[in-house]
C-alpha cells in the first residue's frame, strides 16, 4: 500500500491513463531510464530513432511507465495532442485536457484544483508534433511530465530518450504469443522484421487470423527490401499493415494475451473449469468447441471470436473478468494479470461499438491451378495438446529429411494441420491440400480411427487411389502409416487399415521399433533420427511413380467417411 492507503499495483485516485496494450515487451530497461531521468529532470522527451520517425511505440511505453511507477504518483494525467501542428488548436486541446483534469480533482478531493502542481503528479504530454513548441504549455510547479514524439527538436539530450526497435528475440516473443507459432518460425519472422513494436503485432494477428502465412510474410519482406527507395526517402518498415476502423485492434490483442498467460489457461482442466464458470455468469451460448479438440490458444481465439462479435455484449465482456478474477482469486496467484485484463474490459465497455466484429478472413492462399498440388506430403492426426509439440517435431524432421533427397527444385513441402480446427481459414488450405497432394503419412492412434478428419482425409487419398483406374494390386502406394501410439492388442483394428499397416515402417533394416511418439520424447534420438530418414527415402521413391489425379474440391466434403465400423455405421 501506499501512504494514501492504495494498492501499489492500482492507478492513482485522479487518473485517465489507459490500460496497459499487451504484449508489450523489450522496454523494461527503458522504462527504469525514465524514472532515473526524472530524478534530475523534471520534463522528459520519448522520441523516435532520429532517422526513422516511424512511431515505435512511445505511446505505449509512457502509458506502460505510468502503470509501472503508479505507486509513485498521487496523480497521472494524459494529454492527447494528436500530432497537432497548428499552435493554436494544440492550446486547445491541452486546455481543454486540463479542465477535464481539473473536474476529476473536484470530483475526488471536493475542492478545486488550485496552486503549482505537486512533484508526484505526473503528467503525459501524448503524441506530440514538436516537443520544443509544447514547453510553454507545461502547467506551474514541479509536475513530472513525459512527453512523446517522433521528433526530439532542440531537446536536451540528457533530458531525452530514444525508443528504437525491439530486438530479434523480443521481436520472436510477440510472434509466438500473439500467433502462436514455434519458435523456429518465430525467429525466422522476427530476423525478416525491422522491430517495430505495431507492426510485429498486427503481422501476428494477421497470421493468426489465417489471412496470411508466416512464409507469405517472408516472402514480402524480402520483397519490399530489394525495392529501390525513392530520392531522399527515409529508412522505413519492410512492411505496411492496415487496420480496420471497426476492429476492436488492441484490445482483443491485449486481452488473448494476458487471458493466456492467467491461471484459467493454465491446463485444459483449468480451461474446461473457467468455460463451465462463464456459462453460469452469461446467457450467450457457448460451444462445445471451445472445450474440446483445439489448443488452448485457438480456444481462447474462438471465445473473442464471440466477445467481439455480434453475440458479443459488453456483459459478457465483464463476465470474462469476473471469472478470471475468481479463478485468480482461487488458485490465489495471477491476480495482477487478472487486474489488467479488468481494465482493458473496463475501458472496451465503456466505448462499446455495436459494429465490432472480427477482422475479415480472406482466403489465404488462392486457389492454386488444378494441376499443381500444393504439397508433396500430408500429415494426418488427431490435434491433441499432450502430444502436439512431438508430433510438429515429428513433422519438421520429415520435410527436412524429404528436401534434402528432393532437391530444391522439387516440391517437398509437408502439411501439417497443428494449430486450430475452428474459424474460416483453417478448412480451405486443408481441403486444398489433401487432395492435391502426393502422399498420406496418418499418425495412428487408437482415437485417430474416430477422428472425423482423420477419416475424412484417409477416405479422400482412398478416393485417388481408385482413380488412378489401376487393376487390384497395381494401384500406386500413397499412404504411409506411423505407428505414433501403437494401438493395445485387444483392439480391433478397423479391416479399411489392415491392408496397410504393414507398410508401416521398422528401423533402417526392417526390424521393430518402438512407438514412434516414444522415440521422440526419450533419450533415442538416434533411433529416430533413423526411422525418419528411412521413412524419407522410401517416401521419395515412391513420390517419383505415376502421379495420383486431384479431387474436385467439392467432393471433399461429400465422401463418406473412412472406417464406418469402428464407428458403428454402416456404409
Amino acid at each position: 500500500m501506499t501512504s494514501a492507503g492504495r494498492l501499489t499495483t492500482g492507478l492513482p485516485e485522479i487518473s485517465n491513463l489507459v490500460p496497459r496494450v499487451a504484449p508489450f515487451v523489450g522496454r523494461d530497461e527503458e522504462i527504469a531510464e525514465v524514472f532515473s531521468l526524472h530524478t534530475e529532470h523534471p520534463a522528459v522527451l520519448l522520441h523516435d530513432p532520429l532517422d526513422r520517425p516511424l512511431g515505435y511505440g512511445t505511446s505505449q511505453m509512457a502509458v506502460a511507465y505510468g502503470h509501472t511507477y503508479s505507486q509513485r504518483y498521487e496523480m497521472a494525467w494524459t494529454f492527447d495532442c494528436a500530432r497537432e501542428q497548428d499552435p493554436a488548436r494544440l492550446t486547445e486541446r491541452v486546455r481543454q485536457a486540463l479542465d477535464s483534469l481539473c473536474e476529476a480533482y473536484e470530483t475526488a478531493r471536493g475542492e478545486p484544483l488550485s496552486g503549482p502542481f505537486a512533484v508526484n503528479w505526473l503528467l503525459i504530454y501524448d503524441n506530440v508534433a514538436d516537443p520544443d513548441a509544447v514547453r510553454d504549455l507545461f502547467p506551474e510547479g514541479n509536475a513530472r511530465i513525459l512527453v512523446t514524439s517522433r521528433a526530439a527538436g532542440t531537446w536536451d539530450e540528457r533530458a531525452r530518450l530514444q525508443v528504437g526497435p525491439v530486438d530479434r528475440a523480443e521481436a520472436a516473443k510477440i510472434f509466438k504469443e500473439v500467433a502462436t507459432l514455434d519458435q523456429r518460425n518465430a525467429d525466422r519472422l522476427a530476423e525478416a522484421f525491422d522491430g517495430h513494436p505495431g507492426q510485429l503485432v498486427r503481422v501476428a494477428e494477421e497470421i493468426r487470423a489465417g489471412a496470411i502465412t508466416p512464409q507469405q510474410f517472408l516472402t514480402l519482406a524480402d520483397i519490399v527490401r530489394m525495392a529501390p527507395e525513392p530520392d531522399g526517402h527515409r529508412a522505413r518498415s519492410p512492411v505496411s499493415v492496415t487496420r480496420r476502423s471497426d476492429d476492436p485492434g488492441p484490445d482483443r490483442t491485449s486481452l488473448r494475451t494476458l487471458i493466456l498467460r492467467s491461471p484459467v489457461c493454465r491446463d485444459a482442466g483449468s480451461y474446461r473449469s473457467w468455460i463451465a464458470a462463464l456459462r453460469e455468469h452469461t446467457d450467450v451460448f457457448l460451444d462445445d468447441r471451445l472445450t474440446a479438440e483445439l489448443f488452448i490458444p485457438e480456444r481462447v481465439d474462438g471465445l473473442l471470436d464471440i466477445a467481439f462479435g455480434e453475440s458479443g455484449t459488453p456483459d459478457f465482456l465483464r463476465a470474462l473478468a469476473t471469472t478470471v478474477e475468481a479463478t485468480a482469486d482461487a488458485a490465489k496467484t495471477g491476480q495482477e494479470t487478472a487486474r489488467g485484463i479488468r481494465e482493458i474490459v473496463e475501458a472496451a465497455a465503456a466505448r462499446w461499438n455495436p459494429v465490432w466484429l472480427p477482422p475479415p478472413r480472406p482466403a489465404a492462399v488462392p486457389a492454386p491451378a488444378e494441376d499443381a498440388s500444393t504439397c508433396l506430403f500430408f500429415v494426418s492426426w488427431v490435434n491433441r495438446e499432450d502430444h502436439a509439440q512431438e508430433a510438429l517435431a515429428f513433422h519438421e524432421m520429415l520435410q527436412k529429411a524429404v528436401a534434402a533427397r528432393r532437391g530444391k527444385c522439387e516440391l517437398s513441402t509437408g502439411y501439417m494441420d497443428y494449430r486450430t480446427k475452428q474459424g474460416a481459414q483453417w478448412e480451405p488450405r486443408l481441403i486444398e491440400a489433401i487432395r492435391t497432394t502426393r502422399l498420406l503419412v496418418p499418425l495412428i492412434t487408437t482415437d485417430y480411427f474416430t477422428s472425423p478428419w482423420c477419416r475424412r482425409e484417409w477416405a479422400v487419398m482412398m478416393e485417388r487411389i481408385r482413380g488412378v483406374g489401376a487393376e487390384v494390386g497395381g494401384e500406386p502406394i500413397a499412404i504411409f502409416p506411423v505407428f505414433w501410439v501403437r494401438p493395445l492388442p485387444q483392439y480391433k483394428l478397423p479391416k479399411d487399415f489392415t491392408d496397410f499397416q504393414y507398410r508401416a515402417l521398422g528401423g533402417p533394416d526392417g526390424e521393430f521399433v518402438e512407438d514412434v511418439y516414444d522415440l521422440s520424447v526419450a533419450r533415442q534420438k538416434d533411433s529416430l533420427h533413423d526411422y525418419v530418414q528411412n521413412l524419407a527415402k522410401r517416401m521419395v521413391e515412391t513420390a517419383a511413380e505415376s502421379p495420383l489425379p486431384h479431387l474436385p474440391r467439392k467432393q471433399v466434403m461429400e465422401l463418406p467417411l473412412a472406417f464406418p465400423e469402428a464407428n458403428g455405421e454402416t456404409r
